[in-house]
């Protein structure tokens, strides 16, 4: 009988983890998969919000924001299937730090799933996107279709 034993931190094929390079606001590449983070709707890059002190890139600003949240460090991912452009869908945290989560209740993503209470503590604080005017991500998206844009 031969018994296996693999490392108590060795992280399960379904939890993808490391540093990892990001996309926008709701897509980030560990090692070569694609990972949607699942539940939320980032701005697009090249999409314009209105601000305070007027229009600007919103998609590049989430993206900056969950850039500057992760830094340098690693993160796990927790992923439940792949969407229809064969994206691993998961929930990725730093620490402890559900991102999914945290980029809603930035203001930097719409809930697409189980954040409507961070979205609607979000909007009523008038936090990232929610402190001025913006078209919804999946309205955006049809609105300006890109052949090269994955759609969630």
């Amino acid at each position: 009988m031969l018994i296996f034993h693999l490392p108590a931190n060795q992280p399960d094929r379904n939890e993808p983890s490391g540093r990892p390079y990001i996309i926008d606001g709701d897509t980030v590449v560990l090692g070569k998969t694609h990972i949607r983070l699942k539940g939320i709707n980032a701005p697009e890059i090249g999409q314009s919000c209105e601000g305070a002190h007027g229009t600007y890139d919103c998609g590049g600003e989430a993206r900056n924001k969950l850039r500057a949240r992760i830094g340098r460090a690693s993160i796990r991912c927790e992923s439940s299937g792949r969407d229809r452009y064969d994206r691993v869908l998961a929930r990725c945290f730093l620490g402890e730090t559900d991102l999914n989560q945290w980029m809603v209740q930035e203001g930097w993503a719409v809930s697409y799933g189980n954040y409507q209470r961070d979205e609607a503590d979000a909007r009523r604080d008038k936090r990232g996107i929610w402190a001025g005017k913006f078209e919804r991500p999946s309205r955006w998206r049809k609105e300006h279709p890109h052949p090269n844009r994955k759609q969630p």
